[in-house]
């Protein structure tokens, strides 16, 4: 495909000549949003006339106006701490504080919407008037209790979305149509909602017959600041007829499925694939702009999917990426290095834990040669207690500040010679004499050590004590579930998500098996040795990280590691062989022209022998 007319080669214009990736991005991204709201409230429609309801539909607006603040902040990477307790303990953030909050109103809303809808009158006011209209009110307690039940709902769906980092947006590996993907849906959508509901219920009837006197008499006890209100017997009966709680279950089932619906409207829309950079006259350089965007990871992941896309389907705008020769830096060269980039920081995170490991058994090394130098005699200790302390030799501060005293005899020196600055800067300008003082200033500098800074005492203390009740606390079951750091956290924790990493490792794939016909220039064709090595290396890494794991496993866990690898490291492994095969397919008869190292050489020859 010939460049467009207005397509300049000078840096300067490269960089000014195009629009940014993420005004773009964001113009398309505001009507998709757009695009999920309409199909959201058409399928809340639906959902509530397949329930027999005729009206009160605009009530879902408050609804759906908190799943629109709620999915505003929209995050890629999953929040996992190091353990259970801190999972838990993350709830109580701001964010996560406000999202439980906006999932209870939605929760409430949804009950109370569909209760009134059935005509349940005891649910239209907390008050009752049994003596008529103009008497005392009474407390409504259906009305409370179908209050406590909304926010049990929504606590129960909030603290389970946040303990398993659900409020993320995850692109799928598979690409499918929108119809298609939420059709695919719709069977789980119902199944966590009958779940969820089920528990909600059975948790809320048990949790109000048994606190319902004590939380009656507060609700009482408060209203009557304000209010003078009819005291009655306590009784639990008329709340738990079945007829009552099965409306309660259906309209729990509904607020959970449309919370369902929601998130799964709203991930499908959102991570379905953009071309932004198409309709720009650069395009090559405006998707660079994205895949540079390290301070919007969702603009990113756009630009990085759409740079696959391209590679893999699109070929005349691939052949212009690849044969870019006139711009500098030339666009292959930005792609593959942003590329690679990703794909050594996979590396790195993966022998993190082997380095630290390493530099701590060197640094326990270098301790216990330091204090078995540092040992003495219990003898040798006891006589240099005993011995007096050398006397310190006094040194005598001259009356006159023009006596010189470099070695311990007394030479007056004449004011001549000490206000003459033509001397002292002959002195100054002396190179050998300047050298031989910044010597010696540097050797005296590096004698004196840098001692470490105490801790205070108060924290050293406190850091054994909680140690101890850490100790205390490991030696029970309950203990060891929130406190352990188990395989498969720590797993997510350093592979918290690796769509980037494969989505470069597929781009450089692309891109090399599509040179061998289309590289006019050679542009990638000189860099597939370094490519192959990146990518055996990464490779290498991961079957290291197998090998040792970065937590110590029990009898039983090597046994399920043994049969079900974790999912990431199977995803990263069949990534990285399949790619490395279309490689080695593709310039099988041109592999003996590279010199590759023997760390590479023995891994790359297993898959010339397709021995992988």
């Amino acid at each position: 495909m010939p460049y467009p007319s207005n397509y300049q080669k000078d840096l300067s214009s490269l960089n000014q000549n195009f629009a940014s990736y993420s005004k773009i991005y964001l113009t398309i991204f505001n009507k998709l949003f757009v695009k999920a709201i309409i199909i959201q409230t058409i399928s809340v429609i639906i959902i509530f006339q397949l329930l027999n309801s005729i009206g009160s539909i605009n009530n879902l607006s408050s609804k759906i106006s908190n799943h629109i603040f709620f999915n505003q902040s929209l995050h890629i990477k999953q929040d996992i701490r190091s353990n259970l307790l801190l999972q838990i303990l993350s709830i109580t953030s701001k964010e996560n504080l406000l999202y439980l909050l906006l999932y209870i109103f939605s929760c409430m809303t949804t009950l109370f919407l569909y209760l009134k809808i059935n005509n349940n009158k005891l649910i239209n006011s907390p008050f009752v008037y049994p003596e008529g209209p103009f008497s005392s009110p009474q407390v409504n307690e259906t009305f409370f209790f179908v209050l406590i039940f909304g926010i049990i709902n929504g606590l129960y769906y909030g603290i389970k979305q946040t303990l398993y980092s659900l409020n993320t947006i995850n692109f799928p590996v598979i690409e499918r149509t929108n119809f298609f993907a939420l059709k695919s849906k719709l069977p789980i959508i119902f199944k966590k909602g009958v779940i969820y509901s089920f528990k909600s219920t059975i948790s809320t009837v048990i949790f109000y017959f048994i606190t319902g006197d004590k939380i009656y008499a507060i609700i009482n006890k408060i209203l009557e600041l304000v209010f003078k209100l009819i005291k009655r017997s306590f009784g639990r009966i008329d709340l738990f007829q079945f007829h009552f709680l099965k409306e309660l279950f259906i309209g729990a089932v509904l607020a959970f499925m449309l919370l369902e619906l929601n998130h799964y409207i709203f991930q499908v829309l959102l991570t379905q694939p953009i071309y932004v950079c198409l309709d720009d006259s650069n395009p090559a350089r405006c998707l660079i702009s994205g895949l540079c965007e390290e301070k919007s990871p969702l603009i990113q992941y756009y630009a990085f999917l759409e740079l696959f896309r391209i590679v893999k389907y699109n070929k005349p705008y691939r052949e212009l990426f690849i044969n870019d020769i006139d711009s500098k830096p030339n666009v292959w060269s930005v792609m593959s290095n942003e590329c690679i980039k990703k794909i050594k920081g996979l590396s790195e995170k993966l022998t993190k834990h082997l380095k630290e490991k390493e530099q701590n058994e060197l640094n326990s090394i270098k301790t216990k040669k330091n204090i078995s130098k540092e040992k003495k005699s219990i003898i040798k200790e006891i006589i240099e207690f005993l011995s007096p302390l050398p006397e310190k030799p006094q040194v005598l501060k001259p009356a006159n500040s023009n006596i010189l005293q470099a070695t311990g005899h007394t030479v007056e020196a004449p004011n001549i010679l000490l206000r003459n600055n033509l001397l002292r800067n002959r002195n100054s300008n002396n190179t050998f004499a300047s050298i031989m003082n910044t010597n010696k200033n540097e050797s005296i500098k590096k004698q004196t050590p840098v001692e470490p800074t105490p801790l205070p005492i108060e924290e050293k203390y406190f850091n054994v004590l909680c140690t101890k009740i850490k100790s205390v606390l490991l030696k029970f079951k309950l203990g060891r579930i929130l406190l352990t750091n188990s395989f498969e956290r720590q797993i997510d924790i350093i592979l918290n998500d690796i769509t980037l990493e494969i989505l470069s490792i597929k781009i450089l794939g692309s891109f090399l098996v599509a040179s061998l016909t289309e590289d006019k220039y050679g542009i990638i064709q000189r860099d597939i040795q370094q490519i192959l090595e990146c990518l055996l290396q990464c490779l290498l890494d991961v079957e290291t990280f197998i090998k040792n794991p970065p937590v110590g496993l029990s009898p039983e866990e090597i046994i399920k590691y043994n049969k079900d690898m974790p999912i990431k490291l199977e995803i990263i492994i069949s990534t990285l062989q399949s790619i490395i095969y279309q490689i080695v397919i593709r310039f099988y008869d041109s592999l003996d022209n590279f010199s590759f190292s023997n760390k590479y050489l023995q891994k790359l020859q297993r898959f010339i022998d397709f021995k992988e």
